[in-house]
């Protein structure tokens, strides 16, 4: 399985493998991420609802967390620039490169670029356990599943 060859490759302290932008779109949760081309009908960029994400979770592994300094939903709104631009996947997995992006670049890239957040340290990887970083993050909930209404609940939290 893809997932956990990609957890042991990062070899981070959490179990994750991918990630996405919560965005409020009139009345649902949309998520948007980066996938390649190879595991998913769209390159790179793209959106698709909150359960449609869940569905493709391990189960017990979504965590929400919230960007601290991001007070004005600049995170959801520059994730919707990125798919309006259509960015392509970055299959080459480089930060130096801002004309693709893989999964955690994206939300690295806007924390950077926007927030002036510079999560990791240039010698290290891209790790998820960044995202746990409680100086920069709350954590809104963890280890949900699709059939607790928790999920829900906790994103309304969301801007």
């Amino acid at each position: 399985m893809l997932s956990r060859f990609i957890v042991r490759q990062l070899g981070d302290t959490v179990d994750i493998s991918h990630c996405g932008i919560l965005v409020r779109e009139e009345d649902s949760w949309q998520v948007v991420h980066c996938l390649s081309l190879e595991i998913s009908d769209t390159d790179g960029v793209q959106c698709c609802s909150l359960e449609d994400f869940m569905s493709d979770c391990v189960a017990g592994s979504l965590y929400v967390v919230r960007c601290v300094a991001d007070t004005i939903g600049c995170l959801a709104s520059r994730a919707r620039y990125y798919l309006g631009a259509h960015k392509p996947f970055d299959h080459g997995f480089s930060l130096n490169d801002t004309t693709s992006f893989f999964c955690s670049e994206l939300p690295y890239r806007i924390l950077k670029d926007e927030l002036h957040i510079e999560m990791y340290p240039p010698s290290e990887s891209l790790k998820f356990s960044s995202f746990f970083d409680s100086e920069h993050f709350r954590l809104v909930c963890r280890g949900v599943t699709s059939e607790q209404p928790t999920v829900e609940q906790a994103v309304q939290t969301v801007p």
